[in-house]
Parts: structure tokens; C-alpha cells; sequence
């Protein structure tokens, strides 16, 4: 039994039909529908709009219902279910802790799946150093660039690249390099550095269409943030 009360709820999904449907159950339930400060949110979807619902409610507690095949913490459980045990407090909840990355600028970002660094141009091939708690561990490294990727993230493009999984620390797949290499994992409290030794390269996070020019010459900073998404899980 969890003693947090969780009265006021959000609903994110693509739908309309569905999130009217989502509200008039949520109200069923006895909870109240409040988009500004909600105790916990409904992200109706998949594993991308769970992603887009933790950008628009950092930190809040998320239920994720499944309306899409690609969606491998989604309850399979019908909604009433769902919602009949977080009003009883039967649920618990776990967290995803965020991955971040730091600009020589100070300036921060957070993901909770991947960062991927991308050649700009896909005719230039990306040119960079890896440094692992501020030690060189490869040189010149060359290719079209690399993805940072959670535990948590490890199913998603990171898996794309590398056919593997992890359920600890950080890891680091290979994209197209010229000398193929096997993917790394880091320890949660490992700190990577990326230096952009020839070539701009794209910066993005998650599916955040927010997308970021790194210069040739900058070093990128990446470590497990304190932050973390967190998921209501019910059985």
C-alpha cells in the first residue's frame, strides 16, 4: 500500500476521442482533471509519448497506457484496473534516472532514453575523443557519430545499433564507424567527455525535435543525472 495520495491527474496522448474517454474515467475514479498542477499524469501512447510527457511534466509521477505496439513499460492491464489501484495506493513507483550532458557553456540537458551525436552533414564523416573520467579511451575515433544512451534507454536506438540491452550505467553505441567497435558500458557513476576533433555534429535528446549544432573543437560532458522520470507501476 502507498500512502502518497495522488488526487489531481494530467492526460497526454494523440488522441482526442481518447484523452475525453481518459477524463471521464479519471472522474469515475473520483479524480480531479488538472492540466496546471496535476499529482500524476496518463501518458496514453507509447514509449514516444511517455518521452514527451516527462518534457512537459519533469518529475511527475507518469502511468503509461499503451495505444501503440512500441511500448515495453506500458501496462497491458484495462484502465479501470489501472486507475481502481492508484486511488486504493495499491502501486508503486520506480524511477528512470535522466541522463545529462553539459556544454562548455554550463548550459545542461536532460534525457531520460539517449543523446545522439550525428555528423551534420552526411557526406563529412564526425571526428572524436572519448575520455572516461577525464582519461583518454579512444583516439580519433571516426564515423557518423554515437549514441549516449540510460539502462532504461537501452531499448530503443541504442539497441537499434547494437542488437544488446544493458540494465545498468551508461552506454555508448557506435554508429557506422570506419573501424567497427563494440558497444561500451559505463558505470552510473562514470563520467563521459566527447571532443569534437574534426566536424560539426548534430545534437538531439530523446525525440525532442529541439535539435542543437555542436562545433568542431567543444567538448561534451555526459553523466547520470540526480533527475529521474518516474513511472507508476500497478499489478
Amino acid at each position: 500500500m502507498n500512502k502518497l495520495q495522488l488526487t489531481k491527474a494530467a492526460v497526454m496522448g494523440k488522441n482526442p476521442h481518447s484523452i475525453d474517454f481518459i477524463k471521464k474515467e479519471l472522474q469515475k475514479y473520483g479524480f480531479v482533471h488538472d492540466e496546471e498542477n496535476p499529482d500524476f499524469v496518463v501518458s496514453y501512447g507509447g514509449d514516444g509519448m511517455y518521452l514527451i510527457s516527462e518534457r512537459t511534466y519533469p518529475g511527475i509521477p507518469k502511468v503509461l497506457i499503451r495505444d501503440s505496439k512500441i511500448c515495453n513499460k506500458c501496462h497491458d492491464l484495462p484502465l479501470d484496473h489501472v486507475l481502481e489501484r492508484i486511488k486504493t495506493g495499491k502501486f508503486k513507483l520506480e524511477k528512470d534516472y535522466k541522463l545529462m550532458a553539459v556544454l562548455p557553456s554550463g548550459e545542461s540537458f536532460l534525457a531520460v532514453n539517449e543523446f545522439v551525436l550525428r555528423n551534420e552533414k552526411p557526406t563529412h564523416a564526425y571526428r572524436f575523443d572519448l575520455y572516461v573520467n577525464e582519461k583518454l579511451l579512444e583516439k580519433e575515433l571516426i564515423g557518423d557519430g554515437i549514441v549516449i544512451a540510460t539502462s532504461f534507454g537501452s531499448t530503443g536506438y541504442f539497441y537499434s545499433i547494437t542488437r544488446k540491452k544493458f540494465k545498468k550505467g551508461l552506454g555508448i553505441a557506435f554508429n557506422n564507424l570506419t573501424i567497427p567497435k563494440k558497444p561500451l558500458i559505463l558505470k552510473n557513476t562514470d563520467e563521459l567527455n566527447v571532443f569534437s576533433v574534426r566536424g560539426n555534429v548534430t545534437f538531439s535528446s530523446d525525440n525532442n525535435p529541439d535539435i542543437h549544432i555542436i562545433k568542431e573543437g567543444v567538448t561534451l560532458k555526459f553523466k547520470q543525472s540526480e533527475h529521474a522520470a518516474i513511472r507508476i507501476v500497478v499489478n
